[in-house]
């Protein structure tokens, strides 16, 4: 019946400064496949702080817990960048709330040629908390893809990750070829969406040059926000 707490905290010179902290049911964690969690992150909070609802940072973490006879874990190191759509893990003492995104694509334009012809079935999927969502594939004409589609995303408030992700994609018979990716802040997108009516714009895409593969072509088209 124990607790694990971990504390992220800041160096001063005559008193340290809590950041924030996570704490685990070590029983919780025990029930795990393995006994183990790699790899995950987890929301911080600062009970300490003026709003105790507020998120104040993530840290990833790897941990195991071993009983009498169990098999040893190995804590390994990440391989490679985080999935898409990546689940953290929110502080069971933070009362959360609930709001839903709603997200129309009305159409794209100016997108690459990427079939034989000379045209492209262009559709947008999305990764979030787990799951994956995505619109009907929509074949460009003059220039146009007419995709008319509304994706609905369920938002946990306060926001465990800021990061939104939504990639287009060319749709074939046999497989499926990355365009280019849209990075969003989730707290822009709810509070610029609040508004009567919501907000409508253009949004521009970015990702690995056309014609090539490779590890960082992976890394250009999964963290837009940092190249393009």
């Amino acid at each position: 019946m124990e607790t694990i707490s971990i504390k992220v905290m800041n160096k001063g010179i005559f008193r340290d400064e809590m950041i924030g902290m996570y704490e685990f049911d070590m029983t919780t964690l025990y029930f795990k496949p393995k006994h183990a969690l790699q790899h995950q992150w987890i929301a911080l909070f600062n009970p300490e702080g003026e709003d105790f609802s507020e998120i104040t940072g993530n840290l990833k973490i790897s941990i195991a817990v071993q009983g009498p006879g169990d098999e040893q874990v190995q804590l390994n190191d990440q391989t490679g960048p985080d999935s898409i759509g990546e689940v953290v893990l929110m502080p069971a003492q933070i009362k959360k709330e609930f709001k839903q995104l709603k997200i129309r694509f009305i159409q794209g334009e100016k997108l690459p040629k990427m079939d034989m012809f000379g045209t492209i079935d262009a559709f947008i999927q999305c990764k979030f908390n787990g799951k994956e969502m995505r619109t009907p594939a929509a074949t460009a004409k003059n220039d146009v893809a007419a995709i008319e589609h509304e994706i609905w995303l369920p938002i946990q408030w306060p926001l465990a990750s800021d990061r939104l992700l939504l990639q287009l994609y060319d749709e074939d018979k046999m497989s499926k070829e990355i365009v280019g990716s849209m990075y969003f802040s989730l707290k822009s997108l709810l509070e610029e969406g609040s508004v009567p009516g919501g907000k409508y714009f253009w949004q521009n895409m970015y990702g690995s040059p056309m014609g090539y593969s490779g590890t960082v072509c992976d890394l250009m088209n999964d963290q837009p926000e940092l190249g393009s």
